[in-house]
Protein backbone atom coordinates (compact mmCIF):
# COMPACT_ATOMS: atom_id res chain seq x y z
CA UNK A 1 0.00 0.00 0.00
CA UNK A 2 2.75 2.63 0.93
CA UNK A 3 4.74 1.59 -2.20
CA UNK A 4 1.27 2.52 -3.85
CA UNK A 5 1.63 5.38 -2.14
CA UNK A 6 4.68 6.75 -2.87
CA UNK A 7 4.85 5.51 -6.54
CA UNK A 8 2.04 8.33 -6.80
CA UNK A 9 3.45 10.68 -4.83
CA UNK A 10 6.42 10.59 -7.10
CA UNK A 11 4.27 11.18 -10.25
CA UNK A 12 2.87 14.01 -8.51
CA UNK A 13 6.31 15.87 -8.03
CA UNK A 14 7.11 15.64 -11.43
CA UNK A 15 3.49 17.08 -12.03
CA UNK A 16 4.74 19.85 -8.97
CA UNK A 17 8.58 21.09 -10.20
CA UNK A 18 9.06 23.13 -6.76
CA UNK A 19 6.46 23.48 -3.73
CA UNK A 20 7.32 26.91 -1.81
CA UNK A 21 6.83 26.90 2.00
CA UNK A 22 6.82 30.12 3.87
CA UNK A 23 9.09 29.89 6.97
CA UNK A 24 5.71 30.20 8.54
CA UNK A 25 4.47 26.76 7.23
CA UNK A 26 7.97 24.89 7.99
CA UNK A 27 7.98 26.45 11.62
CA UNK A 28 4.10 25.15 11.90
CA UNK A 29 4.81 21.73 9.84
CA UNK A 30 7.21 21.09 12.47
CA UNK A 31 5.76 22.15 15.47
CA UNK A 32 2.20 20.01 14.45
CA UNK A 33 4.22 17.28 13.32
CA UNK A 34 2.85 17.40 9.93
CA UNK A 35 5.47 15.90 7.04
CA UNK A 36 6.26 17.42 3.44
CA UNK A 37 5.17 14.00 2.28
CA UNK A 38 1.79 14.48 4.18
CA UNK A 39 1.23 17.94 2.49
CA UNK A 40 1.91 16.14 -0.81
CA UNK A 41 -0.79 13.96 -0.40
CA UNK A 42 -2.86 16.33 1.39
CA UNK A 43 -2.64 18.55 -2.13
CA UNK A 44 -2.96 15.40 -4.92
CA UNK A 45 -5.87 13.77 -2.96
CA UNK A 46 -7.58 15.94 -0.85
CA UNK A 47 -10.40 18.59 -1.66
CA UNK A 48 -9.59 21.92 -2.40
CA UNK A 49 -11.75 25.11 -1.30
CA UNK A 50 -11.18 28.68 -2.11
CA UNK A 51 -11.89 30.92 0.60
CA UNK A 52 -10.85 34.65 1.73
CA UNK A 53 -8.50 34.77 -0.96
CA UNK A 54 -6.18 31.17 -0.75
CA UNK A 55 -6.77 27.49 -1.47
CA UNK A 56 -7.28 25.38 1.06
CA UNK A 57 -6.59 21.61 0.39
CA UNK A 58 -8.03 19.02 3.08
CA UNK A 59 -8.67 15.04 3.41
CA UNK A 60 -11.74 15.17 4.72
CA UNK A 61 -13.68 11.40 5.88
CA UNK A 62 -15.29 11.60 2.28
CA UNK A 63 -11.71 11.52 1.02
CA UNK A 64 -11.13 8.97 3.09
CA UNK A 65 -14.23 6.86 2.05
CA UNK A 66 -13.75 7.72 -1.20
CA UNK A 67 -10.09 6.46 -2.23
CA UNK A 68 -10.39 3.69 0.82
CA UNK A 69 -13.06 2.02 -1.77
CA UNK A 70 -10.25 2.47 -4.42
CA UNK A 71 -7.60 0.40 -2.01
CA UNK A 72 -5.54 4.20 -0.63
CA UNK A 73 -5.78 4.03 2.67
CA UNK A 74 -5.70 8.23 3.84
CA UNK A 75 -6.84 7.91 6.85
CA UNK A 76 -3.98 8.94 8.97
CA UNK A 77 -3.94 12.12 6.80
CA UNK A 78 -7.48 13.09 7.43
CA UNK A 79 -8.05 16.46 9.00
CA UNK A 80 -4.93 18.13 7.48
CA UNK A 81 -5.52 21.58 6.06
CA UNK A 82 -3.01 22.92 3.65
CA UNK A 83 -3.49 26.51 3.24
CA UNK A 84 -2.06 27.72 -0.19
CA UNK A 85 -1.32 31.55 -1.68
CA UNK A 86 -3.02 31.95 -5.25
CA UNK A 87 0.71 31.52 -6.56
CA UNK A 88 0.49 28.19 -5.06
CA UNK A 89 3.17 28.91 -2.15
CA UNK A 90 2.12 27.02 1.03
CA UNK A 91 1.33 29.16 4.10
CA UNK A 92 0.40 27.27 6.56
CA UNK A 93 -0.56 23.44 7.61
CA UNK A 94 -2.74 22.74 10.48
CA UNK A 95 -5.09 19.72 11.90
CA UNK A 96 -9.03 20.05 12.23
CA UNK A 97 -10.99 17.12 12.01
CA UNK A 98 -14.43 19.58 11.58
CA UNK A 99 -13.80 20.56 8.38
CA UNK A 100 -18.17 21.28 8.36
CA UNK A 101 -17.73 25.09 7.40
CA UNK A 102 -14.64 25.64 5.56
CA UNK A 103 -15.40 27.86 3.22
CA UNK A 104 -17.54 29.92 5.52
CA UNK A 105 -17.10 33.50 5.75
CA UNK A 106 -16.87 35.30 9.19
CA UNK A 107 -19.78 37.41 9.65
CA UNK A 108 -18.41 41.36 9.84
CA UNK A 109 -18.99 43.25 13.05
CA UNK A 110 -19.95 46.59 12.72
CA UNK A 111 -17.70 49.74 13.88
CA UNK A 112 -20.07 51.32 16.00
CA UNK A 113 -17.93 54.45 15.86
CA UNK A 114 -18.15 54.74 12.00
CA UNK A 115 -21.85 55.56 11.29
CA UNK A 116 -22.56 57.74 8.11
CA UNK A 117 -24.68 61.12 9.16
CA UNK A 118 -27.33 62.26 7.17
Amino acid sequence: MREQMNHSLNRRSNEIPSMSFSNHARQRMTSRGISSMAVQIVMRYGRMVQARGAEICVIGRKEVEEYGNAGIDLSRFEGIHVLCSREGAVITTYRNRNSLNLGASRPRRRRYGRRSRR
